[in-house]
């Protein structure tokens, strides 16, 4: 074994060591790893900084932008909406419905992203309909996994092997080639998972009830809020209803269809 190849074993090392304490961040972890076999010379700078041209590095970081579109743009919310709607309270149906889901958007975007953009629909859709929570989210961890092998760039090393063919003179896959694989593995998974929830316990057991998102009044707690949170009770004959609020100059201006011009209701802090 060479020197170099006990440098490089060496910096993999180091870098696992700081993945799993999680500090600093992943992507320093990453330039750090970079940095350190240029300095020992493993690679040259001309290396070290070819991946940052790579067409496979610009498409991944193009495909978390649109992840967080779609996040941005509310469409994990009405995702969420539409599957609670036509899961009607059903736990097969649900799940079927979040495996499928999730993989089919998974197909397309990072699968982090889908993980976090899913996490909070699957809890909404768990408290309101009284099911343990971790009969949704296993499935959900199952299909973004096997999304990965839906479409050329619902994974990173999809992508890096389309791009070594391609540098290889041999054929590319195309765009769907995974796609009939990870069909039938999602198949066989969505088969297994409603048959395996059977190890978990229906019902929230008293320790997961007792684990529930923070409410409202425990942020404000928390944060020491309470003397300046105030709430405004509309009565049912209001003028105040369906009023649209905006602020200019640090005062609210309220415009209603009857106000056109809108009225001054007085100044509020900056």
């Amino acid at each position: 074994m060479t020197d170099q190849m006990l440098i490089v074993f060496g910096i993999l090392a180091g870098a696992v060591g700081l993945f799993a304490w999680g500090r600093p961040r992943v992507d320093i972890v990453a330039i750090l790893v970079v940095l350190a076999l240029m300095l020992s010379r493993v690679l040259t700078p001309q290396e070290s900084l070819a991946g940052f041209g790579d067409p496979v590095v610009i498409l991944i970081a193009a495909i978390f932008i649109v992840g967080e579109a779609l996040v941005n743009t509310g469409v994990a919310h009405r995702l969420g909406e539409a599957v609670l709607k036509a899961g009607a309270g059903n736990e097969t149906r649900l799940i079927v419905l979040i495996m499928v889901l999730a993989a089919g958007i998974g197909a397309f975007m990072s699968s982090s992203a889908i993980v976090a953009m899913f996490i909070p629909v699957v809890l909404t859709i768990a408290n309101r309909t009284g099911l343990n929570r971790k009969r949704m989210l296993m499935p959900l961890s199952v299909a973004t996994l096997i999304s990965g092998m839906m479409t050329l760039i619902a994974s990173s090393p999809n992508m890096i092997i389309e791009s070594a063919l391609r540098a290889s003179g041999i054929p590319p896959l195309g765009f769907f080639s995974w796609t009939p694989f990870g069909l039938a593995v999602l198949a066989a998974s969505i088969a297994f998972m409603l048959w395996g929830r059977r190890l978990l316990s229906k019902q929230l057991t008293a320790k997961d009830a007792e684990i529930r998102s923070p409410s409202a009044f425990d942020l404000i707690g928390s944060y020491g809020l309470a003397d300046r949170w105030h709430r405004l009770l509309v009565s049912a004959g209001s003028p105040l209803i369906e009023v649209r609020t905006f602020s200019v100059g640090g005062q609210v201006r309220v415009h209603t269809p009857r106000r056109p011009g809108g009225r001054w209701l007085g100044r509020r802090p900056r």
